[in-house]
């Protein structure tokens, strides 16, 4: 969750002293930062991890506000082909404790749909 001044004003109110810590590592940082700008060049993104991954929601919140078509699934088979209708440009992110196979078969799974199918 960020803290925005708002919210630090309130409980400023509320208390004598209120300390914010940015938890984010850079790695985190920098692969969210990459995903805002795929999102922004694609028609649809993929964010694969747990759901109950805090940064996994994060990394699917702060896509959503580049494009709002964000799909966030923890596994391959959860994947509908019907997602990819029309669509020609997918992209694929994940959160930070996703595994690579988990990944990579999501990927796999998305470059199997028949192109006739994903374009209509």
């Amino acid at each position: 969750m960020r803290f925005g001044p708002e919210i630090v004003g309130a409980l400023l109110k509320r208390g004598k002293e209120v300390r914010v810590f940015n938890t984010l590592c850079g790695a985190t940082t920098s692969m969210q930062k990459t995903a805002i700008e795929l999102s922004s060049e694609v028609e649809a993104m993929v964010i694969v991890g747990g759901r109950q991954s805090a940064n996994t929601a994060q990394l699917a919140e702060v896509c959503r506000k580049v494009n709002p078509r964000v799909l966030q699934i923890e596994a391959a088979d959860e994947i509908h082909e019907d997602w990819f209708e029309g669509l020609t440009r997918v992209g694929v992110s994940a959160g930070a404790s996703t595994p690579d196979e988990v990944i990579a078969e999501v990927v796999d799974r998305i470059a199997r749909i028949e192109p006739s199918r994903a374009q209509g």
